[in-house]
């Protein structure tokens, strides 16, 4: 989940300007608007961003800032998960995936995606995205205890699937060089998932198996609930290393929007 969010923000980031004309931040705010016309809100200076454009990019890329095809988006080789203990659902002591596959980024329905570009170099978005995904993992390790009685470890393969994963928040980027996020709020919120870890070994294998698929399909939107604060600090931490590393301003933006 940190790397789905992750690569979203990066994704915003370095598209947030890809529809505007050739600017400068630093010209009066009103020249600023009258060269933009497109995706216009009644409220000057809010501009809606295309979500076909969004979708072009993810399923596209952008080569210019080494950002490749999003649906597949293949996550590190192996992966370990780390989330904080949820006394009386799960407390997580392993969770190793390899090659995770994750499809359904680029069918997103957008809801609300709007740039206000009024306190440059402030750049606030309000966006209230859902995605409903398919995650695999060829192999998955676990060693886990399910509400503070039942252990469970093993290995196998698994199938994740999220219905309607709604992202609701306000990011704030500050413009100069490098570009960096200075706000980051969201809620998440998930209608429901299907999970299915199959071949698990120990304890019966396939009996506790259900009962294990079972129990995360229920509790997997109150475990990312619990992880949501940390996760969130994380991800901001990660994009701003991002973008300081690879030293990425507007005028780079701005650049790949007007090659």
């Amino acid at each position: 989940m940190k790397y789905l969010i992750f690569y979203c923000v990066r994704t915003l980031i370095c598209m947030s300007f890809l529809e505007c004309c050739e600017l400068d931040y630093l010209n009066p705010f009103d020249e600023l608007c009258a060269q933009i016309p497109h995706h216009r809100s009644k409220r000057a200076g809010i501009f809606d961003i295309d979500a076909d454009t969004i979708r072009d990019i993810i399923t596209n890329g952008i080569p210019a800032f080494n950002i490749t095809t999003l649906d597949p988006l293949t996550l590190p080789d192996t992966y370990d998960v780390e989330l904080p203990p949820a006394s009386g659902v799960m407390t997580v002591n392993e969770l190793h995936l390899e090659n995770v596959t994750l499809t359904g980024l680029g069918g997103f329905v957008s809801n609300k995606f709007e740039v206000s570009i009024r306190t440059i170099p402030i750049v606030p978005f309000e966006f209230d995205l859902s995605f409903f995904l398919n995650a695999t993992a060829d192999y998955i390790k676990l060693d886990l205890l399910i509400g503070d009685m039942i252990p469970l470890y093993g290995d196998g393969t698994l199938e994740l699937g999220i219905d309607n994963l709604r992202l609701n928040g306000k990011l704030v980027l500050h413009v100069s060089t490098p570009v960096t996020i200075t706000t980051m709020d969201v809620a998440v919120s998930i209608d429901g998932t299907e999970f299915d870890i199959s071949n698990i070994m120990y304890m019966g294998g396939t009996q506790y198996a259900r009962t294990f698929n079972r129990v995360m399909s229920e509790t997997t939107p109150q475990i990312l609930g619990f992880s949501l604060d940390g996760l969130v600090a994380q991800i901001k931490d990660l994009v701003n290393n991002y973008t300081t590393e690879n030293n990425i301003s507007l005028n780079n933006l701005l650049g790949y929007a007007n090659p």
